[in-house]
């Protein structure tokens, strides 16, 4: 893929991106409807990693590239990230209006460009840091002036927005030393894998009479974390 075709691929990432923010937004309406919570944005971001976990080894190559203890162990360093910074974005958007959460975490352009200088302990070339404030104003913009409260939700977002830059740096370290493909299917698996645990968490204090049976064995976790359980709607706040 030559930069040309991978700036475009990119850009039509970030159109599927934005329709996710009106997604998101009606699936935590719903979500709170029936009293989820945290629990009902843990399970949206569980199956969206699931997904993609279990349809990337269908495609070829897959399988011989996530062979390697350092495939599995820089896959859990941006599994990490990803999955916190998308966690709490989706935590915080309940709260928010999709424009607004779109805006704060396009913040993760400009703390990109930040990162970076700190690491690398100078700024950024001139043109990058001219476009990320660019960006980072027509996003704020595109509907008229932003109406930011500072709200915890916002600062949430904003701290998703920092997770979600250093996934970005990290990605770029990880794929020049370990295969793309691999760490592709390792970061996205394990992500999904973190969920599961954070589904069972949420229960097991939801349901303290079930610590021994739901929660001590991984067998029982769909089960456990199933949005209905004896009867009860689940709840995680």
């Amino acid at each position: 893929m030559n930069p040309r075709q991978a700036t475009l691929a990119l850009f039509s990432v970030t159109i599927i991106w934005g329709w996710t923010f009106i997604w998101l937004k009606r699936a935590m309406i719903v979500a709170d409807a029936h009293g989820a919570g945290v629990l009902g944005a843990t399970l949206f971001v569980t199956l969206r990693f699931a997904l993609g976990g279990a349809l990337l080894p269908l495609f070829p190559g897959v399988r011989n590239a996530m062979r390697g203890r350092a495939v599995w162990r820089d896959g859990a360093l941006l599994a990490l990230l990803m999955f916190s910074g998308f966690l709490f974005q989706m935590l915080a958007i309940a709260q928010l209006t999709p424009a607004v959460s779109a805006f704060l975490t396009s913040l993760y352009v400009v703390f990109t460009a930040l990162l970076l200088a700190g690491w690398r302990g100078r700024l950024q070339s001139t043109p990058l840091l001219c476009g990320a404030a660019l960006v980072t104003f027509g996003a704020g913009w595109i509907q008229g002036p932003p109406h930011l409260h500072f709200n915890w939700p916002e600062w949430l977002t904003v701290f998703s927005a920092l997770l979600i830059a250093g996934h970005i740096i990290a990605t770029d370290v990880v794929t020049r030393r370990v295969s793309p493909v691999g760490v592709t299917f390792t970061s996205i698996t394990l992500a999904a894998l973190m969920g599961l645990l954070l589904l069972n968490t949420c229960k097991c204090w939801r349901s303290p009479r079930r610590w021994g049976s739901c929660c001590a064995s991984p067998l029982s976790w769909g089960h456990c974390c199933s949005p209905h359980f004896s009867g009860h709607s689940l709840r995680c706040c």
